[in-house]
């Protein structure tokens, strides 16, 4: 009997499923992207990049205390439940700038300044305060709207009521939006240039009534208790020496009768007494 066939046969390897590709991707993708995640977080939540030191320049009026404290609230909180709003790339400049020109109108310019890491530099410009605007006519009315004017005649600081003598005051018709012109330049102008002049004849001017039908017409309230009706578009010397003349040659010692001197109509001059 013939032995038996020692032939093995080998069985047939199964080839190995490769990691599918997409597969391999996706989780690459998720790995990189938790690791960004935790990054972001990480550097959101890191302290050295919060802004911390603020420094202003400028400031006259203003206090500082009360202006880095605006800073810091408008900065504050937290932006997506995690992420401190006074981060260093988080911090905007704008966003700061409509802070406090809404807390202090006395602000004309601001620069809004970062420097890395923590530090942020605000350079003001305050308005100069040069006198008041109210609404009517009379010098002294309970609840009259007023403002305070800068030098550019911009009204930048509501006030209840205003009674006194120390500041010019400027009466006008309507009642101006805060950090809106409330007068011209040239109206500011007239009446520095007037009270310059008027010095010279011993009359000081404190306030100044705009006329309601004509824009070009004004009343300067003198401290001696009298107005003087001009046409401020004109030249001041055009009727200053007019004025001149009358007070030398006419009203002399009785100046503090008079009630007004209108200077309107070029050589013809009018006056009242009370």
């Amino acid at each position: 009997m013939p032995p038996p066939s020692r032939i093995v046969y080998s069985p047939k390897s199964q080839p190995r499923t490769p990691f599918p590709r997409k597969a391999r991707y996706t989780l690459l993708a998720v790995l990189l992207a938790f690791l960004i995640s935790g990054a972001l977080v990480y550097l959101a939540r890191l302290d050295r990049l919060r802004v911390d030191q603020v420094e202003l320049h400028g400031l006259v009026q203003l206090r500082d205390a009360a202006v880095a404290s605006a800073v810091r609230e408008a900065v504050g909180g937290t932006t997506w439940g995690f992420v401190p709003r006074d981060h260093f790339f988080l911090v905007s400049g704008e966003a700061i700038e409509h802070r406090l020109r809404g807390e202090f109108p006395q602000i004309r310019k601001i620069d809004v300044n970062k420097r890395f890491p923590d530090r942020l530099i605000a350079t003001i410009e305050e308005r100069m305060l040069w006198g008041v605007y109210c609404v009517g006519e009379l010098p002294r009315v309970a609840a009259r709207p007023c403002s305070y004017l800068d030098e550019n005649g911009t009204a930048y600081e509501e006030l209840a009521y205003f009674e006194g003598w120390l500041l010019p005051v400027i009466y006008g018709a309507a009642a101006p939006e805060i950090g809106a012109a409330a007068v011209s330049r040239a109206t500011i102008e007239f009446f520095e240039q007037a009270r310059q002049a008027l010095a010279d004849v011993g009359a000081y001017p404190l306030g100044l009534v705009l006329s309601t039908s004509t824009p070009t017409d004004g009343a300067l309230r003198l401290a001696e208790g009298w107005q003087l009706l001009v046409v401020m578009d004109r030249p001041i010397p055009s009727w200053f020496d007019a004025l001149e003349t009358l007070l030398a040659a006419e009203i002399g010692a009785r100046r503090q009768e008079l009630e007004y001197i209108d200077l309107r109509f070029g050589n013809k001059v009018f006056y009242k007494y009370r």
